[in-house]
């Protein structure tokens, strides 16, 4: 379905490793901003247990440490349920709402219909390391993509200089995916869908997913 605002309704590219910048400043929280206070340390050291208010405090912080360091460990993960290899087929390009010189015309691109795709390749699938769905939230799923060191210095370059321009996604010369880049993406991009089918259809189109029998 078409609709006017194409900017809302448009998929985006995301860096997925963004979560893993908290780690070390939360292990730092814990270990000495949410550890006994000086007064409780005296206590235990004359063989005295903290009053009700102090054991309060340690139980809350301690609580805290634990909910934060579960929830960052969820983000910065992946966290695909199952990862794949990519296709042999699957490459990565910018795009163009508007015509460009040299560009190729692709029509029936999900979220827009027509893109113009650059001819020239950002990464192939030698430098995709694996692909899985990263998980449904707030009414939308998302693919993560994982790359080789030499894929993410390249998807890096590109992206730096392509902030809020199209990126799609095909498969044996076929557009299967479209999104916009938010921002420079670096070892593992993150490509969001509107539901847990249009994820899963993603993953099969773009990875070696087998098959029960």
């Amino acid at each position: 379905m078409k609709t006017k605002t194409i900017i809302r309704v448009m998929p985006t590219l995301a860096d997925a490793t963004a979560g893993r910048a908290f780690a070390v400043p939360l292990a730092v929280w814990c270990a000495f901003v949410a550890r006994p206070g000086r007064a409780a340390r005296a206590h235990l050291a004359a063989v005295r247990l903290p009053d009700a208010g102090q054991v309060g405090a340690l139980i809350r912080a301690a609580w805290l440490c634990v909910w934060l360091g579960a929830s960052l460990a969820l983000a910065a993960c992946h966290g695909e349920e199952s990862s794949y290899p990519a296709k042999e087929g699957v490459q990565f390009h910018l795009g163009s709402i508007q015509p460009r010189a040299g560009w190729q015309q692709h029509d029936g691109v999900p979220s827009v219909g027509r893109l113009y795709i650059d001819p020239n390749i950002v990464i192939g699938a030698r430098d995709i390391v694996a692909v899985g769905i990263h998980g449904c939230h707030a009414g939308g799923c998302s693919v993560d993509f994982r790359f080789s060191a030499a894929g993410a210095r390249r998807m890096r370059e590109v992206t730096r200089a392509a902030v809020g321009r199209p990126m799609a996604i095909l498969v044996d010369g076929r557009a299967v995916a479209m999104g916009v880049v938010e921002a420079p993406i670096g070892d593992a991009l993150r490509q969001s869908t509107n539901s847990r089918t249009e994820a899963q259809a993603l993953l099969e189109a773009v990875a070696v997913v087998p098959h029960a029998p």
